[in-house]
């Protein structure tokens, strides 16, 4: 096992005990009940996802899954991993941290929802 492996899938085991169990598709339930504001925006000349303090910015593509894993993934920096960019970008050698923070990340939005077996392969 690479070293900081098990950090997601641990995270994941405690968060789900804590905030409960969410489908992929419920991403919008859980940030109601976690006081997170998602907007979903049809903006061509904005990120497809980002986030800003508890609110969740989503280019809205027509498509539920992509829509759903940007979502969760959004969601995890918010939760989880809750520095930004702009910090990393500002402490020695913190590019290298956030390389390791969106891939944790995007771990946690594959791994903390309950996927089904088809809508898994993103």
């Amino acid at each position: 096992m690479i070293e900081g492996q098990w950090v997601v899938p641990e995270m994941v085991q405690r968060y789900r005990l804590f905030y409960g169990t969410y489908r992929w598709n419920e991403y919008e339930r859980f940030a109601a009940d976690w006081d997170i504001t998602i907007i979903v925006h049809e903006r061509t000349d904005a990120p497809a996802a980002f986030h800003l303090d508890r609110i969740v910015f989503l280019r809205d593509l027509r498509v539920g899954t992509i829509l759903a894993r940007r979502a969760w993934h959004e969601i995890g920096h918010i939760i989880a991993f809750p520095f930004n960019s702009l910090y990393w970008s500002k402490v020695p050698w913190g590019y290298l941290v956030e390389r390791k923070t969106e891939k944790r990340t995007s771990d946690f939005a594959r791994l903390f929802p309950v996927w089904d077996s088809h809508e898994s392969l993103f």
